[in-house]
């Protein structure tokens, strides 16, 4: 019975030796970025076909291929960020059976752009209290300037009227 066992399970293997990759052709690449400069930073081993490590090398990433293991380093242009992920190529072309590494990048990018977020709304805030400090000392000019046309006005009223009465006492004066 064992051997009848073993006789299945190798034959089994025989059927499919694509679905199985040996140990020691399983290794990693370095893949610097254009600055030649290598990543050091986590990395996520995830499963992914041949096709998609094309696709992703079609889309500007770096990837090569070790063995059975495909690595990328994907970075922003800003250059906030560099990641390496370990692509492991499934030979059926499974595609991807796990996905942290996107996963992690997504979170990545989400927390960098959380962070640009609150940059921006601590600019857009300090704008806005320059623009209110702005507008209350413009508006406390406004109200001074009117405060003053108003008093000037009451002025020029006063002597129109102290004018008139002089007027006035002059025509009752001459008029006796």
């Amino acid at each position: 019975m064992d051997n009848n066992e073993s006789t299945e399970s190798t034959a089994s293997t025989a059927a499919h030796p694509a679905t199985i990759a040996p140990a020691s052709t399983t290794t990693t690449t370095t893949v610097p970025f254009d600055n030649n400069t290598p990543v050091e930073s986590g990395r996520t081993k995830i499963d992914i076909s041949s096709e998609i490590a094309a696709y992703i090398n079609s889309k500007g990433v770096k990837v090569t291929r070790t063995g059975e293991t495909v690595q990328a380093k994907i970075g922003w242009v800003q250059g906030c960020m560099r990641e390496t992920y370990d692509f492991t190529v499934s030979p059926m072309g499974e595609g991807i059976q796990q996905n942290e590494g996107f996963d992690s990048l997504e979170d990545k990018r989400n927390e960098e752009l959380d962070k640009t977020q609150k940059r921006s709304g601590a600019k857009i805030a300090a704008l806005a209290t320059n623009f209110k400090q702005t507008a209350d000392a413009l508006g406390g000019r406004v109200q001074a300037a009117l405060a003053f046309a108003k008093f000037k006005m009451f002025l020029n009223n006063e002597e129109k009227w102290e004018l008139q009465e002089l007027k006035e006492d002059q025509e009752d004066e001459m008029e006796f």
